[in-house]
């Protein structure tokens, strides 16, 4: 069985206080037993110095690995010779020797993808080297193992949010099969079962803003994702008065893993494929 905590958009320099230090206490039970943690990018507001370096104490502090990829406030906006010349400069500085892009053992094969652009302040993009080594990876993994793509922006989302381009390669890149996909960005939380019945059914789960006082709605959240043989339980937690508490119901699926490219069943109701309308 393995145990992941999903997290996204902290926004160090533009964090609300009570937010990350419920995180940093929620972390410190030994009773959650993690076997990783997932940020899908945005450590920072600006990709200033003094954020990444909040950011990497922040690191230091967690119990078990952290697989990461930078988000589109980890490329500096308004430097325009840092955001052309160097801008994964200090993400690389700070985060990149404290982290993983990459994740396998016999359960999980975990790869991230860099979506955040110089050319595009909002919008993501994939590249096609990227593709590559996401194949590579998952050509190497146990083929029984689960295979999660992680991102900053959402695969799979709603006409008002922002896309990735270019759509060509976003629909190679489900041409690897992953079984879910993971991103943040747009800070709202949902589940959702893409593509239901057909041969590629996907999970995609957005998590909301974890630590940021920027907020669309919704209280600061993160996902657990529990993988137990072919079982897949997921819990949301929101911030409430006395910390992280979870109030929505576990979300259970079976994928069927028999072969590389078997698609994912869902077990429970309808209406547990939306954590958070997001509207």
């Amino acid at each position: 069985m393995k145990r992941v905590l999903h997290i996204s958009d902290l926004h160090f320099g533009r964090i609300h206080p009570p937010a990350i230090k419920s995180l940093e206490l929620f972390l410190q039970n030994d009773s959650l037993k993690l076997d990783l943690i997932i940020m899908t990018g945005d450590w920072t507001q600006r990709a200033r110095r003094n954020q990444f370096k909040d950011a990497a104490e922040f690191i230091k502090k967690m119990p078990v690995p952290v697989l990461t990829i930078p988000g589109n406030h980890d490329i500096p906006l308004y430097n325009l010779w840092a955001r052309l010349v160097q801008p994964l400069k200090n993400y690389n500085k700070f985060i990149r020797n404290l982290t993983l892009d990459s994740y396998q053992d016999s359960e999980l094969t975990v790869v991230g993808i860099r979506t955040a652009s110089v050319l595009r302040s909002v919008e993501g993009r994939i590249l096609k080297s990227d593709i590559h080594r996401a194949k590579s990876i998952f050509d190497m993994a146990n083929p029984n193992s689960l295979r999660i793509v992680a991102c900053h922006h959402p695969l799979f989302v709603p006409k008002m949010l922002a896309k990735i381009r270019p759509n060509a390669l976003v629909h190679e890149l489900l041409t690897l099969h992953p079984h879910i996909v993971l991103s943040g960005h747009s800070h709202l939380n949902w589940i959702e079962l893409v593509a239901p019945a057909s041969q590629q059914e996907i999970l995609h789960i957005s998590a909301g803003s974890a630590t940021s006082s920027r907020l669309r709605g919704e209280e600061n959240n993160f996902h657990i994702i529990e993988v137990n043989g072919r079982e897949i339980k997921i819990e949301t937690y929101f911030l409430g008065e006395s910390g992280f508490i979870t109030k929505q119901s576990a979300y259970e699926r079976h994928p069927n893993l028999s072969n590389n490219h078997d698609s994912m069943r869902a077990t429970q109701p309808d209406d547990h494929l939306h954590q958070k309308d997001p509207k």
